[in-house]
């Protein structure tokens, strides 16, 4: 993968580097003056990186897409390069440019009607299958429902046609299904509510396919939801729940680390269900000073819970990860939820007196939905507490330190060695 990404960007990258140095070449006539030929030069492309980039990601992205963007990026690449070959006045620049504009007309209506494989092949989903054939085969059974591009990233919405069930992708991750992952959004919103039964208020982070809002809504009044992309917001109102934030629901649109800073509210359950760790944009999300900032929006008793990927951790991994998430909540426990390998940090400032027994009841009488929630205690806050005393000198992921984020990259590609 690495030798086919370098043949593909080596000639481009090689071709783009070289312009600065060629064009401060023909600009500069004289040696007296190169500073300051030189300096305008730099000064141009200065100014032009700066007009790209904001072009990019606040006009061009959010009014056309991620793919008619870069589409639009290479076109301007070749329009300038018949430019420059056209004022080099050149015997053979007609031929050259005729040439150019045949070959950019071709590229550009094969590449804007070409149909791009909407399910595709990528390091977050390779695990599942064992070889390339296999992936084929099972991506011909999901129809697309829903895609769209904007500064936040591809969000798709898909129809398995095998179970009748649908699942929404973000960036090439899968977010959340009406299938199997039913499991853990649904107890992301039970087990906190069966832990804290005094609960009036309840903060949700990271929508997915919106189980754990609607979960959450049907048994509290004051609801408040944290989600970054509103393209995932448009697509849990038109093909999950359409009917779900027309009431009830406080639908706050920005990113849940800044919302945490700047909120003077403060709450009695607090749920988090970002993506994956495996960058910068979400791995934040599982460092100690994202948990301490939550912690300092919660009432006094109030719970947290915390949605872990166990599937993309070693046992190590997992340490660090409970060592961080304790080091803020002194009082936590671990539930897993067999049928998909996920984990469910519980956890508090104050002891959580209700016995583990106590809560897996609660839960059941909570849970209005069709479906059984498998799912037991892993570590009770006295296990936890061992492990952690066990822990040594073992490091907790930070933000200047997010172990987490290149583990979790790692484990997917190498696969995890527990």
């Amino acid at each position: 993968q690495f030798i086919l990404c370098f043949l593909i960007m080596v000639i481009p990258t090689m071709l783009m580097g070289a312009t600065f140095p060629v064009v401060s070449k023909i600009i500069t006539q004289r040696m007296e003056s190169v500073g300051s030929d030189v300096g305008r030069v730099y000064s141009a492309n200065t100014l032009g990186a700066i007009l790209g980039s904001f072009s990019a990601g606040f006009l061009l992205i959010p009014l056309i897409g991620i793919r008619n963007t870069t589409l639009l990026a290479a076109s301007l690449n070749l329009v300038v390069a018949l430019t420059a070959i056209v004022v080099s006045g050149s015997r053979r620049w007609k031929f050259t440019a005729g040439l150019g504009c045949v070959l950019l007309i071709m590229v550009f209506l094969l590449v804007r009607n070409s149909e791009a494989r909407p399910y595709f092949y990528n390091f977050y989903i390779a695990s599942r299958y064992v070889d390339y054939r296999a992936f084929v085969t099972d991506s011909s059974n999901y129809r697309l429902l829903f895609h769209r591009d904007d500064a936040h990233g591809t969000v798709k919405v898909f129809f398995n046609r095998l179970n009748n069930s649908m699942f929404l992708e973000n960036g090439g991750k899968i977010e959340g299904s009406t299938g199997g992952d039913m499991y853990n959004t649904l107890l992301l919103a039970y087990l906190p509510l069966a832990a804290n039964p005094g609960a009036k208020n309840f903060l949700g982070i990271g929508l997915g396919t919106g189980i754990t809002m609607r979960a959450a809504k049907g048994k509290l009044d004051n609801v408040d939801w944290v989600e970054i992309n509103p393209a995932v917001v448009q697509a849990v109102k038109q093909f999950f729940y359409p009917d779900l934030m027309r009431s009830g629901i406080n639908m706050i649109i920005a990113d849940a680390r800044n919302y945490l800073q700047v909120t003077d509210k403060k709450y009695d359950i607090i749920s988090s269900e970002p993506s994956y760790p495996t960058e910068a944009s979400v791995a934040n999300l599982f460092t100690i000073e994202f948990f301490r900032a939550a912690e300092r929006r919660l009432n006094p008793g109030g719970v947290f819970c915390q949605w872990f990927p166990y599937y993309m951790f070693s046992d190590r991994d997992v340490t660090i990860m409970l060592k961080t998430f304790a080091a803020v909540f002194p009082y936590t426990s671990i539930w897993k939820v067999p049928m998909s390998g996920d984990l469910l940090f519980l956890g508090s400032k104050e002891r959580i007196s209700m016995e583990s027994e106590s809560i897996i009841r609660e839960v059941k009488e909570l849970n209005e939905f069709p479906v059984a929630l498998p799912f037991v205690i892993s570590r009770t806050q006295e296990q936890v507490r061992e492990i952690i005393d066990k822990s040594g000198d073992m490091r907790i992921n930070t933000d200047d330190r997010p172990l987490l984020e290149f583990t979790a990259a790692r484990n997917l590609v190498a696969g995890v060695k527990r």
